[in-house]
């Protein structure tokens, strides 16, 4: 269940958390990436996998601007002190752990027909877009999304209503 900030309600059907569970077991097969021994890595991968989260990343790359940008906030409040560190408390300011977010990013917003933009035909990095201070203390840039591929899964919400609003 999503409340945004209108009051409006969306709830997910158990598909969506199914789809949310094999996108996780997923990227936990494929990766290089060494999960911690209290499981950080797939409890990462697990908070960006829930429809709520999928659903703000897709909406800010609707809108042309990072999808890290939906979740950012969170993901940092659940996860700066962690095992995998997000902060800066590190020789190397925990610049890895960083990136393994924006590469579970990119795993994810694959599933649902999204690639990052490239800047130019004869340059192929990524387009990135700074992202707030206001918004994310370790996060500074992100890469910008936009629905090009194939689709792997969709989310399709069951129910959204408005709180207070009697039927």
């Amino acid at each position: 269940m999503e409340q945004n900030s209108t009051n409006i309600t969306i709830l997910y059907d158990m598909t969506s958390k199914a789809i949310s569970d094999a996108i996780v077991d997923d990227f936990m097969k494929r990766t290089r990436m060494v999960e911690t021994p209290n499981g950080t890595l797939r409890q990462e991968m697990s908070f960006l996998c829930t429809p709520k989260s999928i659903n703000r990343m897709i909406t800010v790359s609707e809108m042309g601007r990072p999808a890290l940008l939906g979740v950012v906030k969170e993901l940092e409040e659940k996860f700066a002190d962690s095992d995998l560190p997000l902060n800066f408390n590190a020789p190397d300011n925990n610049a890895p752990n960083r990136r393994n977010i924006g590469w579970m990013v990119k795993f994810i917003m694959g599933k649902f027909g999204y690639e990052p933009i490239e800047r130019t035909a004869d340059n192929d990095t990524v387009t990135r877009s700074a992202i707030p201070n206001t918004v994310s203390t370790y996060f500074s840039s992100a890469a910008i999304y936009k629905k090009t591929g194939k689709v792997t899964y969709t989310l399709r919400p069951t129910l959204a209503y408005a709180a207070g609003v009697n039927a």
